[in-house]
């Protein structure tokens, strides 16, 4: 979508559709790409930008005012922080995702041992566990017919 918006703009700057200036549009781009595409996608985007920016500006003749060089000001604060918040979010999200990783990972070692439920007969369960952890079969003493 960034880049989207970027093109759109060049195409309006460089046909009869052009009426005032658009570049100043070009600052949401670096914002967009920040939400949707990551620190690589907000730098591709702030390269576009830039080079939609240096193309209209030495198309309109207009290198020397006032307006280039606060659209490019705004531009690189803009970037700027969007790079910051893109690395932010990412940096959560990488953290987030080795939390549920530790979490969901089973443990190594583990000591096990049998189950101690009498008369019955389970399969070797971690000590650690609760008991309600054990799955077990019950087993009919021999001679009493129930099972």
């Amino acid at each position: 979508m960034p880049f989207a918006i970027a093109l759109l703009l060049l195409l309006i700057e460089f046909t009869p559709a052009h009426v005032g200036c658009t570049v100043p549009l070009l600052v949401a781009t670096p914002a967009l790409a920040a939400v949707t595409m990551g620190p690589k996608g907000t730098l591709a985007a702030v390269g576009a930008a830039v080079g939609v920016s240096l193309a209209t500006a030495t198309y309109n003749q207009a290198w020397g005012s006032q307006q280039v060089y606060t659209n490019f000001l705004a531009l690189f604060l803009v970037s700027a922080a969007s790079f910051m918040t893109s690395s932010a979010a990412r940096t959560r999200r990488e953290n987030e995702l080795n939390q549920v990783r530790r979490i969901a990972r089973p443990p190594r070692r583990s000591s096990y041992g049998p189950c101690r439920t009498g008369w019955a007969a389970c399969t070797w369960r971690p000590r650690r566990a609760r008991r309600s952890a054990a799955i077990c079969t019950t087993w009919s003493r021999p001679g009493t017919g129930s099972g």
